[in-house]
């Protein structure tokens, strides 16, 4: 993947996570475990200590902001409340049911990250 974002200008994450070995991995077997989540926190804390280390302090102010603002979002979207009669939706990768609060797909085999696309009916 040459870009971070698609041909429309949405953040090309579909593509980056399905792509990532670490994420592979943890998807497999189609169920995410204490330990999976602890092996992937330590190995992100790794990969920015190791930036921290080469990066100029616009760099890292810039990543800090990034990572707030992803944190941001996780949080908020954890946060809302489903509504009863929320509109339900079908991921575009293996059809499981998602309604819009949905960051991720709900089965566990998929697992893929929502975007517009999935909307769209």
């Amino acid at each position: 993947m040459n870009s971070l974002f698609d041909q429309y200008g949405n953040l090309n994450i579909d593509d980056l996570i399905a792509e990532q070995p670490s994420f592979q991995k943890i998807m497999e077997d189609g169920i995410v475990t204490a330990e999976e989540v602890q092996k992937q926190s330590n190995r992100i804390s790794s990969l920015l200590h190791k930036f921290e280390e080469t990066a100029t302090p616009d760099q890292i102010e810039q990543l800090r902001e990034i990572l707030a603002e992803l944190a941001v979002l996780v949080s908020v979207n954890n946060q809302k409340v489903e509504k009863p009669d929320e509109q339900v939706y079908h991921c575009s990768e293996c059809g499981a049911e998602f309604h819009k609060h949905d960051v991720f797909c709900p089965n566990p085999k998929c697992g893929k990250l929502i975007t517009y696309m999935d909307y769209q009916e």
